[in-house]
């Protein structure tokens, strides 16, 4: 019997709304969209890729277009228009991530590409562009051909259409990273009047369109309680992710079995000891030389098949027997090629192991890896995979479309019903706390440095600040169906007739043992700007009296549930909500 993934109710609101979802990636980027009138459940087939992007296609199938631009004294260019000896910035993706900047600072290098990361050389003057600028450039290239491409579609009635963007992220960025991608989304232009953005993360976007595609075929025996993995590999990056089945029946749903983990492989070889001759400019992203080479690392399966990179004629070597260049064409043997492919397949297998083992302690197994994304079309790769894990007895399978995979699951999770979502649970991927300040106690506060004591003038009280209250863990069940609720106490001097509004910032950290107090590592995610001003004295505990004055106890009630990728913090104190903040308002 056919299981359903979807289910709408019979009284939910019938209204249209057009979803349009953003897979930005570290070399491509893919965009698809879906429409529904509200009446009947999405299908694969309500969901269309745009694969007519402008200039030379560097791929046959055109489903996505480079993740690139260039500037000049004219303007930019970007994606396909770049022409092939422009210099170009590539893989800014990893600039929006703090943690990604050494790896692709490190590889710029080693192709003689550095510059400044936030200042682009054009003409004779200087133009400041910092990695948000960049982004927001090259998406709003993006947002012109895809306006194109709807007004063909859908003609007049694609102003009358409600919109939700969805922006595909990676599932181990940082709320930071996300927040920058926010803004580029934004300053691109599609945070227009009646659309929603939202965000999702790539292996749970890969999950839901790999399920729904494989739901008539292996996934038919697939029972409650079974355990899959998810390897979203792309072309810089990889996530894993594993989902337990929780039903089958009368929805199919699942949850986050174990916290997601994920690498960046953009230290990669580029065949070092042929390659390593050539002069480096051949070598970067778009050359005629380098896409021909990355077709022949796409059909590369690990056989006695010799691989062929087309030479460009500037390079004036027809014949080379030291680089193996014969007729204009450089020769990779197998052997070639499995250099340039193991340290990646090796990273992916270890991340994968990593989840495997993690299952194990939960006295489980895992069941299936699905494997998407651009690298996931390596049939190199899926037979390595395969191998590693026969022995286990866990099927190997990758979804059709696995390289449009993640941009096609948006679509369908947004198309979803609210309320009836595949994944009702998620678990928290870092520590999140509040800053607070707290009355000195010896026996609490005597390691605390001089610089974090104050006391308060106008009741004589010593405070210590930047106490940490830890109000989520790693790890925690995150439901999609309601929130997560935290109480915690704050101290507050708060003087009647004044303005009783007060900040508290909200930290995040990413280790196992999260600190008692502010120190170097923690990242702030967003500021709760709490206002009692509305509220009855008597909700507030006086516990501290001096002169006039007094420290007030402020109860607070905390909320914390998913909005997309990003968490949301709702204050409440005496039932009132009195602050709500996303985790990307730093």
């Amino acid at each position: 019997m056919k299981r359903q993934l979807y289910h709408r109710p019979m009284d939910e609101e019938s209204r249209e709304v057009l979803v349009i979802a953003i897979d930005y990636g570290t070399t491509y980027t893919g965009v698809a969209y879906g429409h529904s009138n509200g009446l009947r459940n999405p299908t694969r087939r309500n969901i269309q890729c745009i694969d007519d992007w402008p200039g030379q296609p560097r791929n046959t199938s055109n489903q996505k277009v480079p993740s690139e631009v260039a500037y000049s004294k004219h303007g930019f260019e970007w994606g396909n228009k770049i022409q092939p000896k422009s210099q170009r910035e590539s893989w800014t993706k990893l600039l929006l991530d703090e943690t990604q900047k050494d790896k692709r600072s490190m590889l710029m290098r080693e192709l003689e590409m550095e510059r400044s990361t936030t200042l682009i050389e054009i003409s004779h003057t200087e133009v400041v562009k910092g990695p948000v600028d960049i982004v927001s450039d090259f998406l709003r290239g993006v947002r012109m051909h895809l306006e194109t491409a709807l007004e063909i579609r859908f003609g007049s009635m694609l102003h009358d259409l409600r919109r939700e963007v969805v922006i595909t992220v990676p599932a181990v960025w940082s709320d930071k990273a996300k927040n920058q991608t926010y803004k580029a989304v934004c300053n691109a232009g599609f945070n227009t009047e009646n659309t929603k953005i939202s965000m999702i993360t790539e292996p749970e976007a890969a999950a839901i369109y790999a399920l729904r595609d494989l739901e008539d075929g292996p996934f038919t025996n697939i029972k409650s309680g079974d355990h899959f993995v998810v390897c979203d590999a792309g072309g810089g990056t990889v996530d894993i992710i594993t989902y337990r089945v929780d039903s089958v029946q009368p929805a199919f749903v699942i949850k986050e079995a174990v916290v997601g983990t994920g690498k960046s492989w953009l230290h990669r070889k580029l065949g070092q000891e042929k390659f390593g001759m050539i002069r480096k400019e051949w070598l970067r992203p778009g050359s005629r030389m380098m896409r021909t080479f990355e077709d022949a690392k796409m059909s590369f399966e690990d056989d006695n098949i010799m691989a062929f990179v087309t030479m460009p004629p500037e390079i004036g070597r027809e014949d080379d027997e030291t680089l193996d260049i014969e007729d204009g064409e450089m020769r990779l043997d197998p052997e070639d090629m499995r250099q340039i492919f193991d340290p990646c397949v090796n990273r992916v297998l270890t991340l994968i192991d990593s989840q495997i083992d993690a299952v194990s302690t939960q006295n489980a197994a895992v069941k299936y890896i699905l494997v998407a994304g651009g690298f996931g079309k390596s049939m190199y790769l899926l037979r390595r995979i395969r191998e590693r894990y026969l022995s286990k007895k866990i099927e190997v399978i990758r979804p059709s479309n696995p390289w449009s995979a993640v941009v096609r699951g948006a679509v369908m999770e947004k198309l979803d019903p609210v309320g009836n979502s595949l994944v009702q649970l998620r678990l928290c991927r870092r520590h999140y706390g509040a800053s607070l300040s707290q009355p000195f106690d010896e026996s609490r506060h005597a390691k605390f440095p001089d610089k974090d004591l104050f006391r308060d003038e106008r009741t004589g009280v010593r405070f210590v600040k930047g106490c940490m209250t830890w109000i989520l863990s790693k790890g925690d069940p995150l439901q999609s169906s309601k929130p997560e609720i935290t109480e915690f106490k704050i101290p507050q001097v708060l003087i009647d007739g004044s303005n009783k509004s007060f900040e508290v910032k909200i930290l995040a950290w990413n280790e196992n043992d999260p600190p008692t107090r502010e120190i170097e590592g923690l990242e702030q995610v967003c500021v709760l700007n709490i206002n009692l001003t509305d509220l009855p004295p008597e909700v507030l505990q006086s516990t501290v009296k001096t002169g006039e004055e007094s420290m007030k106890v402020v109860a607070c009630k905390v909320e914390i549930k998913i909005e997309g990728s990003m968490l949301e913090f709702r204050v409440l104190v005496a039932e009132r909500e009195c602050c709500k903040a996303l985790a990307r308002d730093a």
